[in-house]
């Protein structure tokens, strides 16, 4: 999911990796916060600040999400 989200910048794949992913890794922060970058990139803006939010709980300081959550709550 993280090289789909990253370098190879298919969307929609890893969304599909990072939501099957989660199944199994529920409380993994960094893939939460993977499928939140994701989800917000998709336009689907309430799902995504669930995501970072519970994310940012475990990664207080991690400023990728923090500037989503801006940007999430400049848009709402």
């Amino acid at each position: 999911a993280l090289l789909y989200a990253g370098p190879l910048e298919d969307d929609a794949k890893a969304y599909d990796h990072a939501v099957k992913a989660r199944q199994a890794l529920s409380n993994d922060a960094r893939l939460t916060k993977t499928l939140g970058i994701v989800t917000y990139r998709r336009g689907d803006l309430r799902y995504a600040e669930q995501l970072l939010k519970e994310a940012a709980r475990s990664l207080p300081d991690d400023q990728e999400i923090n500037d989503t959550l801006q940007k999430i709550a400049a848009q709402q």
